[in-house]
């Protein structure tokens, strides 16, 4: 290998350089690396009491769940909502909010996620995304088949790990409602894709389902 990585370096002595560098990157311990004070983790980490409760790393992303009292997550809440906020945990992918955990409240019921139960509880449901499944179960379905990403994050939900397309290509089951969540997957969280990461994520779903609309 030392052989190769002379002949490189002889042959392109910029190309020996950046292998070099992404070599030294992939050594380096996870916890040994700076994080920029602009992401989520090292703002929450400032809050009073904020401890992490779980880490893990997988090639999809590096997941934290940390509690902070002060903590607070719920995108799209109604301004009519005039209860408790439930104790939540953070959920992070890379450094960024990706979501929470909540004790069961009647917060859920006053998220956009509530919107395909107004007219009754579903028999069953197809959950991508972890608020998804969360207000599926809340809500009352029979029978919640919940996808996550993250093997991390499906573990904590209780989900299937792995991309939604392809499970939804395998799949022949019959859905009373499909719900998609945002998008936590790698690069979401990078400035100015989110929005067409969200795009993408919803068309390659809806074109691994359209052969197969009889299930809804």
């Amino acid at each position: 290998m030392l052989g190769a990585f002379a002949a490189l370096a002889a042959r392109a002595p910029a190309a020996a350089l950046l292998a070099l560098a992404g070599t030294s990157l992939f050594a380096t311990p996870l916890g040994a690396l700076r994080l920029t004070p602009y992401k989520s983790l090292p703002q929450l980490e400032a809050m009073p009491g904020a401890r992490r409760v779980l880490e893990k790393t997988s090639p999809v992303g590096w997941v934290v769940a940390l509690e902070a009292p002060a903590f607070r997550f719920a995108p799209g809440l109604s301004l009519a909502y005039r209860g408790a906020f439930p104790r939540q945990t953070a959920l992070l992918v890379d450094g960024d909010v990706a979501g929470a955990l909540s004790e069961r409240s009647e917060l859920a019921r006053w998220l956009p996620s509530a919107a395909p139960y107004a007219l009754g509880a579903p028999r069953s449901v197809l959950a991508v995304g972890g608020e998804e499944i969360d207000s599926a179960r809340l809500h009352g379905a029979s029978r919640v088949v919940g996808i996550e990403l993250h093997p991390a994050l499906a573990e904590l939900r209780g989900a299937e790990a792995g991309d939604a397309r392809a499970l939804v290509a395998r799949m022949a089951e019959r859905f009373d409602v499909v719900a998609i969540g945002p998008s936590s997957g790698p690069g979401a969280s990078a400035a100015g894709v989110h929005a067409l990461d969200e795009v993408v994520q919803r068309r390659v779903f809806f074109e691994a389902a359209r052969g197969r609309w009889h299930g809804l």
